[in-house]
C-alpha cells in the first residue's frame, strides 16, 4: 500500500504522543484523550491506522522516528457496516492530497473487512471535510442534533453506495490514478 514512500501501518501505543499532539489541532474543543485510543488499540473489534511517509529504501519495520507522521483514522465493522470512528491529517499537511489517498485506503481496508458501506458523522461546518466524503461518493443520510458535546452542533450523517459497486470500484480507481499524478509528498529531512 504505497504511493511515493507513504504507507498505512496499524497504529501502535509507541503512536501516541504524535497523536496527542495533533488531536487538538485536528479536533479544536472536541480532542479525544489519550485513554480513549489506548483501548481503542487494543480492542480487536476496532481497526486503528497510521498514515506515514518514509524514504522508500527503508522498510515498514523501520522505528517511526524514521518516518514522517501524516494522519491517523480508526474504524469499526459491525455486522456489514463500516463506522469512520475518527480521521484526521495533520493540520499542517493539509491540501495535498494526503487525506483523500489516506480515506481511498480505508475504504479498501473496510471492504477487505466485511463492510458493505461506510457511515461517519462530521460536523455541519465541516465545509472541507464533506467536501472531501461527497468527492468519494459519501451522501447525506441523516443528521444528529446538538451531537458535540463542545458546541452542541449538529452532525450530518454520511454514507457511501455499496463499497464493492462497479461505480465505487471505478470512482476509487479514477481517484487513485489521479492522485498519483497530483498528489503532494512531504518532503522528507536530510540524514
Amino acid at each position: 500500500m504505497s504511493i511515493f514512500a507513504l504507507r498505512l501501518r496499524p497504529m501502535q501505543l509507541d503512536d501516541l504522543p504524535v497523536i496527542m499532539a495533533i488531536e487538538p489541532l485536528a479536533f479544536e474543543g472536541d480532542a479525544w484523550p489519550e485513554s480513549f485510543y489506548r483501548k481503542e488499540i487494543k480492542n480487536r473489534a476496532s481497526s486503528y491506522w497510521v498514515l506515514e511517509q518514509a524514504p522508500d529504501d527503508r522498510p515498514a519495520a523501520d522505528p517511526p522516528s524514521a518516518a514522517i507522521f501524516l494522519g491517523y483514522a480508526g474504524f469499526w465493522v459491525i455486522d456489514d457496516e463500516a463506522h469512520l470512528m475518527t480521521f484526521a491529517i495533520d493540520p499542517r499537511l493539509q491540501g495535498r492530497g494526503l487525506g483523500e489517498w489516506f480515506l481511498l485506503e480505508l475504504l479498501g481496508l473496510m471492504e477487505e473487512s466485511g463492510a458493505e458501506a461506510c457511515t461517519l458523522e462530521v460536523r455541519v461546518s465541516n465545509l472541507r471535510a464533506q467536501s472531501l466524503y461527497r468527492r468519494l461518493s459519501f451522501g447525506v443520510a441523516g443528521r444528529r442534533r446538538r451531537y458535540y458535546s463542545d458546541n452542541g452542533e449538529d452532525a450530518l450523517i454520511m454514507t457511501t453506495p455499496p463499497l464493492a459497486s462497479p461505480p465505487m470500484i471505478d470512482l476509487r480507481r479514477q481517484r487513485r490514478a489521479f492522485l498519483q499524478q497530483h498528489i503532494q509528498p512531504v518532503l522528507l529531512p536530510q540524514p
